[in-house]
């Protein structure tokens, strides 16, 4: 039965699709059957794929669960052991499907459920907010996964995001837990960077991945071009870091 994992943080431009593109294909390289999942109206994981207008995605599979009783992920293989659910602009329109729906919490895990057992890990690339798609992701994952920027900004927002998680646990879903909290983004030579680690450390402990994401351009320039860090320019910075969180996430869950 695979391991489900949200990657979530409801602020922008923390890592967060980035993470989760690179943790798959880390995973895929490990030798694990691994699928990764769009769910974000901006689409920015499936493009960072090299995936275009894509007729069939995870909102027409979440129209179909809804209009039709019939929906079913529309999986498409990427490489070897990696494959991935795109997304679609469309998506921005998936809270109001869903929100008169019966059990509208459970439809991602329902559509999910057909396809667990082939896959050793599932990944969950959430959308930047706390709306009824990532209670969605919540309901269907083991674990969750927050990218932090390490920036102050980015630590406004952690705890309504915690204790939305913890409520959905009491909830909902009481097996979840948060897997820890990455750090991204990270400039060694930023005594900001550095207090705003500590900071996280103080508060949240070991929860805190001792893996950091350092600032690295490689990670920008590969989306880019279609394909994860490893794929790009797997001696880069941003591989190594990549490569270090993913085994650190394996031994945390």
């Amino acid at each position: 039965m695979g391991k489900i994992i949200a990657i979530m943080n409801n602020k922008g431009g923390v890592g967060k699709t980035t993470t989760a593109m690179n943790i798959s294909a880390e995973l895929a390289r490990m030798g694990y059957q691994t699928l990764v999942m769009d769910l974000d109206s901006q689409a920015s994981l499936t493009l960072s794929a090299g995936l275009k207008e894509c007729t069939a995605t995870i909102f027409t599979a979440l129209k179909a669960a809804v209009e039709e009783d019939k929906g079913k992920l529309p999986i498409k293989h990427l490489k070897e052991n990696l494959d991935i659910v795109p997304s679609e602009k469309k998506m921005v329109d998936a809270e109001y499907l869903l929100f008169k729906e019966h059990g509208r919490e459970y439809f991602l895990k329902e559509l999910i459920s057909p396809v667990r057992k082939k896959y050793d890990y599932i990944i969950l690339d959430c959308p930047p907010a706390l709306n009824l798609i990532s209670i969605n992701a919540l309901v269907a994952s083991d674990f969750v996964l927050i990218p932090v920027q390490t920036e102050v900004l980015s630590l406004h927002g952690l705890v309504t995001m915690v204790d939305v998680i913890s409520s959905m646990k009491k909830k909902l879903n009481k097996k979840l837990k948060i897997a820890g909290y990455l750090m991204t983004q990270y400039d060694s030579r930023t005594g900001l960077h550095r207090s705003v680690i500590q900071g996280m450390i103080s508060k949240y402990g070991t929860d805190v991945f001792k893996s950091i994401i350092r600032r690295n351009i490689r990670i920008s320039e590969a989306p880019h071009r279609g394909m994860d860090i490893f794929s790009y320019d797997d001696s880069s910075a941003g591989a190594i870091d990549y490569s270090n969180a993913t085994k650190e996430l394996i031994q945390r869950i």
